[in-house]
């Protein structure tokens, strides 16, 4: 729900799923983000790695939803789908 460390926590254990369902490539893809946040890239970009991954759609506090879902939202909305409001 917004909450930057929050999230990179859960990457941080999924790579551990990862590793030990020998899923490889997943794997990479966490171990590369986690050397980013800690230190392989500049304080923009980290900044904007832990924070920029979800949305407001509302406008409250509390009300944030990850990008991805809100692009599912919005591609529902595009095909006619439009059963989900965003108020």
């Amino acid at each position: 729900n917004g909450d930057g460390p929050r999230i990179t926590l859960h990457w941080r254990f999924l790579q551990y799923h990862f590793q030990h369902k020998h899923h490889t490539s997943y794997a990479a893809i966490t171990a590369k983000l986690m050397i980013l946040l800690n230190g392989g890239a500049s304080d923009q970009i980290k900044h904007r790695m832990m924070w920029c991954r979800v949305v407001n759609i509302a406008g409250l506090p509390g009300r944030c939803i990850e990008k991805d879902l809100y692009n599912e939202f919005l591609n529902d909305r595009y095909k006619g789908n439009d059963s989900i409001k965003f108020s």
